[in-house]
């Protein structure tokens, strides 16, 4: 199982990597996610969503939010199953993300 710490490390590579790159197009039937990360349970207040949710991150920015994206459509997967996803609310908009363990009370 993937770490938080090492989590957000690759993600943050990623983000940095897609600052580098430029220009962004639209994604195209044949493009990839830079990133894909399955399962997650994602939180999003601002939408009323809280479901498990497949997301593709593409040079740093959130491209989709679904309920299943095939991982032969990204070049990284991580399983985030078990794991809480939601927006973060940062001076940096790139990557916008947060995911962490889910705590039980009791």
């Amino acid at each position: 199982m993937l770490s938080r710490r090492a989590f957000l490390a690759s993600t943050a590579s990623l983000a940095v990597t897609a600052g580098i790159t430029g220009a962004h197009a639209v994604m195209g039937p044949n493009d990839k996610f830079d990133l894909l990360i399955k399962g997650g349970d994602v939180l999003d207040p601002s939408q009323s969503l809280r479901d498990r949710r497949d997301i593709g991150i593409r040079y740093g920015v959130i491209e989709a939010l679904e309920p299943d994206i095939a991982e032969a459509r990204a070049l990284r997967v991580i399983n985030a199953s078990g794991k809480l996803a939601g927006p973060r609310r940062s001076a940096q908009p790139r990557l916008s993300l947060r995911v962490g363990y889910r705590h039980s009370c009791g």
